[in-house]
């Protein structure tokens, strides 16, 4: 008799990727009933982040709490230095600018502890399949890529995450929290570090680096940017983006974020092509093509791009500059106030008929 493979989750919903191995599920529900049990959110706040190292020669990874405010608890996990210095940008950013970052440039794996509601059919299965069935007292696991809405983990997520949160639950259990003071000073970036080392477990602080600038560019291709030269120099546009309620993907695909960038004539709020972000792609090089595409329908370069957010301000400079235009910053743009309303009002009613945006 032939023998049976051995069990895995989400399968389908992974197609291309290694599904969550049994060993794996297990130890990640163990790990979250022990947190679940310590409570952590009573008396963490999420900017007192541990960091991980749990592979030699690798970044750490930033281990935050949710829930101190009584919101959704979770433990995140950030990989690397950039998942940190992403992590403190939101913290820092104005809220609508925050909502953004988090929804679409987001990396982070996730141990959560909904409400039951939040407790899909799959993870009933595995926490069935671990014997943690109780929903009352229910978690679930999720991955967030840049781009996308947070989806269930494969075996290599499962693995990061599980590494961490055993990393956490070792500082929770030491004297780490007796002295929060002494672990988490006023001096900026500095924190616990908890690793193996030599089979050991270990508890140490450490200083994370700032991040470096982020180097400026034109965010088009040299031979785009000749052939808009020439063009002359003619009006004012205002520019931004709108995310989507709807999310892009099919049934057991993962879920992508939806977010529109514009270009609309101030004057007669006529709208161009608009553009589509791809996940990962970087905001700055969506928003340059959007500019490039309808100077080429306009015929003309504008002498001047109205925007509302800062990031744009400062990202497409160099582009500026080199396409002969002025950027400049203003907080109300009626133009795309006037497009972005008129796309809630569709989801709104596609929502109603059942339709789903895509």
């Amino acid at each position: 008799m032939p023998a049976k493979p051995p069990r895995t989750y989400f399968a389908e919903q992974l197609a291309g990727e290694k599904p969550l191995s049994q060993r794996t599920a297990s130890r990640l529900c163990r790990l979250a009933a022990e947190i679940s049990a310590l409570e952590p959110w009573r008396y963490m706040d999420e900017m007192q982040t541990v960091a991980v190292v749990h592979r030699k020669g690798r970044e750490p990874d930033f281990v935050s709490v949710l829930g101190m405010l009584g919101e959704f608890r979770a433990i995140h996990v950030y990989p690397g230095f950039a998942g940190y210095w992403w992590m403190k940008q939101v913290v820092e950013s104005s809220d609508s600018w925050r909502l953004r970052l988090m929804l679409t440039e987001c990396e982070a794996l996730q141990a959560a502890f909904p409400g039951p509601g939040e407790i899909t059919d799959l993870d009933m299965d595995l926490l069935r399949g671990c014997r943690y069935p109780a929903a009352q007292r229910a978690f679930h696991f999720r991955s967030v890529r840049r781009g996308y809405l947070p989806w269930y983990l494969c075996e290599e997520e499962g693995k990061r995450l599980a590494a961490c949160l055993e990393a956490f639950v070792r500082v929770l259990s030491s004297q780490v929290l007796d002295d929060p003071d002494k672990w988490w000073p006023d001096e900026p970036d500095k924190m616990p570090l908890v690793g193996k080392f030599e089979g050991q477990w270990r508890v140490g602080q450490v200083r994370v680096p700032p991040a470096g600038d982020e180097e400026r560019q034109l965010w088009l291709s040299e031979e785009r940017l000749a052939g808009l030269r020439p063009l002359k120099r003619q009006g004012v546009v205002c520019l931004g983006d709108h995310l989507m309620r709807g999310a892009a993907g099919l049934e057991n695909e993962r879920p992508m974020v939806l977010q529109v960038m514009a270009v609309v004539d101030a004057r007669s709020g006529f709208a161009f092509e608009p553009g589509l972000r791809r996940p990962g792609e970087p905001l700055a090089a969506v928003a340059a093509e959007a500019l490039a595409r309808a100077s080429e329908t306009r015929g003309a370069v504008p002498e001047r791009v109205l925007v509302a957010e800062p990031y744009y301000a400062e990202q497409l400079q160099p582009l500026a500059r080199a396409a002969g235009f002025e950027i400049q910053l203003k907080r109300r743009l009626p133009a795309l106030d006037a497009l972005f309303s008129s796309l809630e009002r569709f989801e709104k009613r596609a929502g109603k008929s059942g339709s789903q945006i895509v």
